[in-house]
């Protein structure tokens, strides 16, 4: 059999019953690099549309998500040049044959052929964009938040598809990819006018930004007292399905409780289902993480609730803390760092329990234990100067702490009072 590796690995892929993913798999690593790898890929995808029963047996990648994929592992500008002017006409004639017959099962290859057509800067992909982006298909697949970003750096159709949506903006998630890849090349300086720079843009952002907006995606039972207390932009990298994920605190029921607006993926958690103190953010973060895991239903989470906390005995509080000091005077450089430096170290999260412990197992008055505590302290940032130089450096930034007992050290030594914000 002639030609190259790729060459032979394609032609055995498209034979009835073979599958091409598993051929190319066989290659490892692949570079095209040569004129007629290029046109063997463009030979194969125009036998596409490909036929029912050799659909069936492609297995899990199909065979034009296996070939579409070579154009993004190009290695000469002869190869380029070859898909570019042959390659990319093809995968627009397929685009245009799937767009005219939309089969849901072929949605996900449908929009990998216009992230690669987004890739090479033709107009002809970028015509085929917006017409997949009205149709639309997939509205909510994260897969456009990639097609979108190849118009936010240089893409020659740029200007043209942005104006485009002026007067008619998608839906779904492609409205918030849009959304991005614009602000994107407005930040780099390189947009002539915004997509949303119309009344109908600027109205959709009021729908996203405001609370009536966000709530809109509440379906459940009605909310009282509803407010928006935090919106999140999840990643592409998720794969979540909405991008932008809304927590609004409200009464349902009688029972106060977080509202998690995320489409039809939308929940409400009781306040009674979290432990005490929890930050409300952690209801958003659960939700999103239960959604990446595929979790179903609600368990009940208040059978796993410890209301009443077993008091720690003073002097179990006394030997862990100390064991802390030590380590930040002596262990290793990450240790010490984390310890007299970052924003949670439990130096400073539980200092004024230790101090009570200290006063009641030693019986030194509290005042004195927090100077000699804050002299321990010190130590262990004198100790290492680059420690120093992190906590002097975080010294302007809010810190949890003993407010009150640092009052009482600095009474005793003026020495203190650098040091003592930054536990604050």
């Amino acid at each position: 059999m002639p030609g190259s590796p790729l060459e032979r690995a394609i032609e055995r892929g498209m034979k009835a019953g073979a599958n091409l993913a598993d051929e190319l798999r066989e290659l490892g690593e692949i570079k095209i690099r040569t004129r007629s790898d290029a046109q063997a890929i463009c030979r194969a995808l125009a036998l596409f549309p490909l036929t029912r029963a050799d659909k069936a047996a492609s297995g899990f990648r199909s065979p034009l998500h296996a070939l579409t994929a070579l154009f993004q592992d190009v290695d000469s500008r002869e190869a380029f040049d070859v898909l570019r002017a042959e390659g990319t006409t093809q995968l627009v004639r397929i685009a245009d044959a799937m767009l005219a017959k939309p089969a849901a099962e072929e949605a996900g290859d449908l929009l990998f052929v216009l992230k690669v057509l987004a890739m090479y800067h033709t107009r002809e992909g970028a015509e085929r964009i917006l017409r997949a982006a009205r149709t639309p298909v997939k509205p909510d697949d994260w897969m456009w938040h990639v097609i979108f970003s190849a118009f936010a750096e240089d893409h020659p159709e740029r200007d043209g598809v942005f104006r485009s949506f002026l007067e008619s903006l998608p839906e779904g998630f492609i409205a918030v990819a849009l959304l991005d890849a614009a602000n994107e090349a407005a930040i780099e300086g390189k947009l002539k006018q915004h997509p949303f720079d119309s009344p109908a843009g600027k109205q959709r952002l009021r729908e996203w930004l405001t609370d009536a907006g966000m709530l809109r995606q509440w379906k459940g039972g009605e909310l009282q007292k509803a407010e928006v207390i935090c919106v999140a932009e999840l990643s592409p990298r998720l794969k979540h399905p909405q991008k932008l994920v809304a927590l609004a605190s409200a009464t349902l029921g009688g029972e106060e409780g977080w509202a998690v607006l995320d489409g039809p993926r939308s929940a409400w958690y009781p306040k009674a289902d979290m432990p005490e103190g929890s930050y409300e953010t952690t209801v958003l973060e659960m939700h999103v993480g239960r959604q990446l895991l595929g979790f179903t239903g609600q368990p009940d989470r208040r059978k796993f609730l410890v209301r009443e906390q077993p008091k720690r005995e003073p002097k179990r509080i006394v030997a862990a803390y100390e064991k802390l000091l030590a380590e930040a005077k002596t262990g290793p450089e990450r240790r010490r760092k984390e310890l007299l430096a970052d924003y949670g170290s439990p130096l400073g999260r539980h200092f004024a329990a230790y101090v009570e412990a200290r006063s009641t197992v030693t019986g030194v008055p509290k005042a004195q234990s927090v100077v000699q505590v804050y002299e321990d302290l010190l130590s262990a940032v004198n100790a290492d100067r680059e420690v120093l130089g992190d906590v002097s450096g975080s010294l302007s930034r809010p810190r949890r702490g003993p407010s009150r007992q640092v009052r009482l050290a600095a009474e005793h030594t003026t020495q203190l009072d650098s040091f003592c914000c930054g536990f604050m």
